[in-house]
């Protein structure tokens, strides 16, 4: 039974969430740009889309100009100039969608990184060479105890990296499709009846950009609990708080599944 393996587990375990944490902010603020292939992509298909949300925005600036011309509320010029100059900003608007997307993204990812780099982090969990000393002194049958509850621990930490990595690659893919199909809904906006769609659009898309805030303010929280846990399962008896520990985990995989519908609450999207 090797007490340095052991020791080096734990350590893993506690004292690198910190790195987990920049890991997760890593991902999560990256510019659009970081991969560049996907990004070339995306920006190919937004400019394949664009000549149709023109077509579209033409068809619904007519839509919405019949429907005023039958029911007599373009009599008056200003009407005219007012549905004009929405037609104009619409246009603006869309053709300019790919830079003013980017620049919602960025400014969230800067406050994103301004949370991460907030006073108050947590550096280290559990003291390695207490617990080290502790380990020394333990039979060879408590060892293999202390391990064997060390590994359902090391498990469900697995499966929460895994998840939490799996939810911030899903967020940028959702953000790529955004931004690529953005001229569709973004043509609507002339049409009284159906400019609805695009002010949902964009919620949606500044809820996924938000959704980033909302997972990272979850995994500093569980490093807070964490650290919590094992200060009150005492030093002198090397238990680590270990069902706390499991019972944290699940309740950040449960607050990770919730992020997405969390983030469009508090947009006000439902």
């Amino acid at each position: 039974m090797n007490i340095d393996n052991i020791v080096s587990d734990v350590d893993q375990l506690f004292n690198k969430l910190n790195s987990d944490l920049g890991l997760i902010t890593d991902i999560i603020t990256q510019p659009q740009n970081s991969i560049p292939g996907l990004w070339n992509m995306v920006e190919g298909i937004f400019n394949c889309i664009l000549p149709i949300g023109y077509s579209l925005l033409a068809l619904f600036f007519m839509l919405d100009l019949f429907n005023k011309t039958i029911t007599f509320r373009v009599a008056r010029i200003e009407n005219i100039i007012k549905i004009l100059i929405r037609v104009i900003l619409a246009k603006v608007i869309m053709k300019s969608s790919f830079e003013l997307l980017n620049f919602v993204y960025q400014s969230i990812s800067d406050v994103i990184s301004l949370v991460y780099s907030s006073p108050g982090t947590i550096q280290t969990i559990v003291d390695i060479e207490v617990l080290k000393t502790q380990l020394e002194n333990m039979k060879m049958m408590e060892l293999i105890m202390f391990q064997i509850k060390l590994m359902p621990m090391n498990f469900i930490m697995l499966i929460v990296k895994i998840i939490i990595q799996v939810i911030c690659y899903g967020r940028i893919i959702e953000i790529y499709i955004y931004t690529a199909l953005s001229p569709l809904p973004l043509s609507t906006m002339p049409n009284e009846e159906h400019n609805n769609i695009a002010k949902r659009f964009i919620q949606h898309y500044i809820s996924v950009c938000l959704q980033g805030l909302i997972i990272l303010i979850a995994c500093m929280s569980f490093t807070g609990i964490a650290n919590t846990i094992v200060a009150s399962a005492g030093s002198e008896n090397a238990e680590l708080g270990m069902i706390g520990t499991i019972t944290s985990s699940v309740v950040l995989l449960y607050t990770l599944s919730q992020s997405k519908n969390w983030a469009k609450q508090i947009v006000g999207v439902y």
